[in-house]
């Protein structure tokens, strides 16, 4: 499993590579992916690993679910993905 340093799966943020290193995201970038996988993986989609790494896993899941919702499928969070990932946990 690889991480995603070319293009960021979060809006406006750097390239994102594993947090540590060069290029690294922030915080609040890093805990939106852990909570963005954690939604994903209640909902039956997998996502490699539960941390805050942005994989190709990880970017196939936010596909398919945007698919199966009738969102744009793009693989990046964007602003309707995440609402209507939020809205199925509150």
């Amino acid at each position: 499993e690889r991480s995603t340093p070319r293009e960021s799966v979060l809006p406006g943020s750097p390239a994102i590579s594993p947090l540590g290193t060069k290029g690294s995201i922030g915080a609040d970038e890093a805990a939106q992916v852990m909570r963005t996988k954690a939604f994903l993986l209640r909902l039956g989609y997998d996502v490699g690993r539960l941390d805050q790494r942005i994989t190709a896993k990880f970017r196939a899941a936010i596909f398919q679910f945007q698919k199966a919702n009738k969102l744009p499928p793009s693989g990046m969070l964007d602003d309707a993905t995440l609402k209507n990932l939020e809205s199925r946990f509150r």
